[in-house]
């Protein structure tokens, strides 16, 4: 059996962004988006999470609701990664 490989902080800092999706039932989906591959003059944000809710599609996943502006609780977001083994996460290739 493979080893699940932990990210330490100094592994990720700077490095990724997480974006954490939830479907309609309210299941988690967590991924891990390159920075490095963030094109110019693109909002962090904004665009790694559209990147983010377009790769989950693409794998046949449960839809991700859009969120509504008076949410408190909304179904996508994205922040700084935690620590985490690889085995919580989905890296976007």
């Amino acid at each position: 059996m493979a080893e699940d490989k932990f990210y330490e902080v100094e592994d990720i800092e700077g490095k990724y962004m997480e974006v954490i999706l939830e479907d309609a039932d309210r299941n988690e989906y967590i991924y891990w988006y390159d920075l490095s591959k963030l094109p110019d003059g693109e909002d962090e944000w904004d665009f790694v999470i559209e990147v983010t809710k377009k790769f989950h599609a693409s794998k046949d996943l449960p839809q991700i609701p859009e969120d509504d502006e008076d949410s408190d609780e909304p179904y996508a977001g994205a922040c700084e990664p935690f620590p985490r083994y690889a085995s919580e996460f989905t890296f976007i290739v």
